[in-house]
């Protein structure tokens, strides 16, 4: 009976292996690619090559196994996946709490993070769910004002900030209501630039900060390194491009947690 059942299970675990595989690499389809997706999609492809040549692969381990230094490098392996695996987890449940986890937003002062600007000027669709979030915001506190930040990449006609005042302008958002913040290429610019323009505006350092919810705990952290206290205002991701955003966020805390990066 037991062996009846070990390939009717292995084949179930192929197909669902095979489904998450499909779902980290359906970016592609639409021209999206980046070290995140790279990851999970090689994470899934490794297990579904084990999953697929499992009695070769369970074969190799007994041999490897079988010698004192293949014990050490199977332990060291084992110490080192299952400490990643750790992280991986603790940084999830802390990505999720700083998104979700505290009380509504309450504050008059915004800060919206960049994403990619299109060829054509306008914000791409990860930006455009994030401006129209601080959008509803805004038009709920009418007299909060509005700090979008992020400056012009290789590829982008535009600035970011740039495209964001213009989206925001259009959904009816008063322009006088907008700060532009130009110069930033990453997140910790971002915070820090931000940080100075609000200060001499003499605008509340308490703020809003619209952006997804997987990039929201270290945004959190770099607002508070550049003297902000931020309150999350987390959208919600694709589907189809959460798996690779969410471990390149790993790849990036890890960066910054343990390296100072």
């Amino acid at each position: 009976m037991r062996r009846r059942k070990t390939p009717v299970l292995r084949a179930l675990l192929v197909v669902l292996d095979l489904l998450l595989l499909l779902w980290c690499a359906s970016p592609i389809f639409s021209g999206v690619w980046h070290v995140g997706m790279t990851g999970a999609a090689a994470a899934e492809l490794a297990v579904l090559v084990v999953l697929l040549f499992w009695p070769g692969f369970k074969r190799l381990v007994c041999a490897v196994w079988s010698k004192w230094a293949g014990k050490a490098a199977l332990c060291a392996l084992g110490v080192v996946l299952a400490a990643g695996i750790g992280t991986c987890l603790v940084f999830t449940g802390q990505m999720l709490y700083a998104a979700y986890g505290g009380p509504a937003p309450q504050s008059h002062t915004v800060v919206i993070l960049g994403a990619k600007v299109d060829p054509a000027g306008q914000p791409s669709a990860a930006l455009a769910a994030r401006l129209d979030l601080g959008a509803a915001y805004l038009q709920e506190h009418p007299d909060a004002v509005c700090l979008v930040t992020g400056g012009q990449g290789a590829n982008e006609p535009v600035s970011e900030a740039k495209a964001m005042q213009a989206y925001l302008s259009a959904k009816g958002i008063d322009p006088s209501r907008i700060l532009l913040e130009d110069r930033a290429t990453d997140t910790r610019e971002n915070l820090s630039y931000c940080a100075a323009i609000l200060k001499e505006q003499g605008l509340s350092s308490q703020i809003v900060l619209v952006t997804d919810g997987y990039h929201q705990w270290r945004s959190q952290m770099l607002a508070r390194e550049a003297g902000l206290s931020p309150q999350p205002l987390a959208n919600a991701t694709r589907f189809d491009m959460l798996p690779g955003y969410w471990v390149r966020e790993w790849f990036a805390l890890a960066e910054y947690l343990f390296l100072g990066g």
